[in-house]
């Protein structure tokens, strides 16, 4: 039996590497050129195979019972249309924030204070707008780089709602929400032209030690914008808001407050675990430290789904994870030091750190 995705035919997504894929979910080793979007047959190859490699991370989730970005694309599926439906652009490196887990590839700010050259990735997407935004169009997803920092995603929104396209489209974005407006255009404003729109913001943890974790970014901010889309999304049921924090050793403990933040103003929460880099994942906690972790994860356990919960708790099972906490301890106090911020602080890792690395056993 073939491989069945509508992202294969009607699917792309853009990277800043001048590569595209039929969706994000796709192997890194699949991509194919840029100019490869004029060829209607782009991925044909991938329907020749059962269970091809590229699509890896679909079929490992389908075999564990949980919902793949395919069972995503075959329920938005709009047959026969034969142009492209799906678009997924994260086609650039544009960021305003240094997030703790993130790197140059995804953040030109991370690249700045690295020094990579260049620093600002591109994936020059005007030359193929016209294949683009077809009539058959139904789903953009937008992510980064900040999507609501970057020219071509208002441009490419103005031209759609002009066209009028735009009550055919559905939008969704991974955005940080530090920003709602770019230049003298109200992002809003051009999100009720649209089908329906679905706001899914980067909100690790809520206070101060956000700022930390999303380097940059300020949490007042960010309150501020989630209070005007909350009041928007009662005007405008299409609109909606939802939390999708990373899950990781580095905000883990703060997640029942999150969790408690978003359930009063009425704010749905879809974890999105991190798995790299390992250093900073939930692979990272110690033994010492595990026992807590759990006790975080029974706070919220009736708020997430029961696949997510087992997962977590998966990756709370090591015992010789040293060398992973050794790097983080590293990656956090250098940070805190670049940035000059204090997310170390915040964490609970002071004394196993002491123990780790300042007690020397070989003496006892």
């Amino acid at each position: 039996m073939s491989w069945h995705c509508p992202a294969i035919d009607h699917g792309i997504a853009v990277f800043p590497d001048q590569k595209i894929r039929p969706c994000c979910q796709t192997s890194a080793e699949y991509s194919k050129p840029l100019s490869a979007i004029i060829d209607p047959h782009r991925f044909s190859d991938l329907k020749s195979q059962n269970r091809p490699e590229a699509c890896r991370k679909c079929w490992e989730q389908e075999d564990r019972n949980e919902k793949s970005y395919r069972h995503q694309y075959l329920s938005l599926s709009q047959e026969p249309g034969s142009g492209i439906q799906f678009l997924d652009f994260r086609h650039t490196n544009h960021c305003n924030l240094k997030c703790r887990y993130c790197g140059p590839h995804f953040s030109n700010q991370w690249a700045k204070e690295l020094g990579y050259q260049p620093i600002l990735k591109k994936s020059k997407i005007s030359d193929y707008i016209d294949l683009l935004l077809t009539d058959d169009l139904r789903d953009i997803y937008w992510c980064g780089g900040e999507p609501l920092i970057i020219k071509d995603h208002f441009e490419m929104l103005v031209r759609l709602v002009t066209s009028g396209k735009s009550k055919n489209i559905s939008l969704r974005y991974n955005t940080n929400l530090t920003v709602l407006e770019y230049k003298d255009i109200d992002i809003i404003d051009l999100w009720k032209h649209f089908k329906k729109v679905r706001i899914m913001t980067s909100v690790d943890c809520v206070g101060e030690v956000a700022n930390y974790i999303r380097s940059g970014c300020s949490w007042e901010v960010i309150e501020k914008n989630i209070k005007k889309l909350c009041e928007i999304s009662q005007l405008n049921t299409h609109i909606s808001l939802i939390f999708t924090p990373t899950v990781s050793m580095l905000n883990l403990w703060f997640l029942p407050e999150l969790f408690q933040y978003a359930k009063i103003r009425k704010i749905k929460i879809n974890l999105n675990i991190l798995h790299g880099p390992d250093y900073l994942s939930l692979d990272a906690i110690p033994v010492k430290l595990q026992s807590l972790a759990r006790e975080k994860i029974e706070m919220i356990r009736s708020d997430i789904p029961e696949y997510v919960y087992r997962s977590m708790n998966d990756m709370l099972i090591r015992d010789d994870n040293e060398y992973l906490f050794l790097h983080a301890i590293r990656h956090i106090l250098l940070l805190d030091k670049i940035r000059n911020e204090k997310l170390w602080d915040f964490l609970p890792y002071k004394d196993i750190a002491i123990d780790l690395t300042l007690k020397n056993y070989e003496y006892e």
